[in-house]
């Protein structure tokens, strides 16, 4: 009988041995996919790190870009404004062109007229 115990003893051991080695190579299978999963998790952060890196720098580069345009249409107003003055001047000075020439004429037919009535 103490053969029969040691036997299955032996069988037994072996049995545990055998899931023992089992169990360490699905751990191992497990820890190679974990690697391999936090290796892509790295890779996918270093990617969205780098995209939100470009997206800063553009988002910089369009800041740039806004306030030269900002400044290029302050400018823009500056001009417009001067050019804007400088019409109503030169239109005031045409008005005043017409309101004299309207006078010159009035006053031409008007000494017209009275040298008219001395010839006659």
């Amino acid at each position: 009988m103490s053969r029969y115990r040691h036997a299955d003893l032996v069988a037994a051991i072996e049995e545990v041995i055998l899931r023992v080695t089992e169990a360490f190579a699905l751990l191992h299978g497990t820890t190679i996919v974990v690697d391999r999963q936090e290796g892509l998790m790295a890779e996918g952060i270093e990617n969205l790190l780098r995209q939100a890196s470009e997206a800063t720098q553009r988002r910089q580069q369009d800041e740039a870009a806004i306030e030269a345009v900002n400044a290029e249409a302050a400018k823009a107003r500056k001009v417009v404004a001067a050019t804007t003055s400088k019409v109503e001047g030169l239109r005031q000075a045409l008005q005043y062109s017409k309101d004299e020439a309207t006078r010159f004429k009035a006053e031409a037919l008007k000494s017209r007229s009275e040298d008219d009535e001395l010839r006659t």
